[in-house]
């Protein structure tokens, strides 16, 4: 039997998306997660064991960070409307590459908002690049 090849793939290679626009240089992703609650019940009677039960569906936060790039200030302004009260909320995708420049994986995240904008670590004397976060809560994650 012949046993098929799989090769894996770096965590280096990836872009992130949001309104259609393909968003750059990106440091990190963080919270590519889904899970449910789950809850015990126990039957009435003689029972062995309690049986597992789905609860609500919860998406973790998605933690993106950049370094900041003069003139872009695109993650603020989009914080500055949740803080005004006229909440915009964008689809957007994670998109992961192979090491010639190929889709591999896509990860679609519906109606994000940022709850949390971070501004750079600054320090005189260190001399590593300055990184802005967003914080995006969102309302459903999906492979494609």
């Amino acid at each position: 039997m012949a046993e098929a090849f799989v090769q894996s793939i770096g965590n280096y290679a990836f872009a992130v998306e949001i309104k259609g626009v393909v968003q750059a240089h990106f440091a990190s992703v963080t919270g590519l997660s889904s899970e449910n609650e789950c809850f015990d019940f126990q039957e009435g009677g003689v029972n062995e064991y309690t049986h597992k039960r789905m609860g609500v569906a919860k998406q973790a936060p998605l933690m993106l960070k950049r370094g900041i790039a003069k003139g872009d200030i695109d993650f603020f302004k989009w914080r500055q409307t949740i803080r005004e009260g006229k909440p915009v909320r964008h689809d957007g995708s994670v998109i992961m590459f192979d090491n010639k420049g190929q889709e591999v994986c896509r990860w679609n995240f519906v109606r994000a908002w940022p709850s949390k904008y971070e501004g750079p670590e600054l320090n005189g004397t260190a001399n590593d690049m300055a990184i802005e976060s967003l914080e995006l809560q969102h309302e459903g994650l999906s492979v494609g």
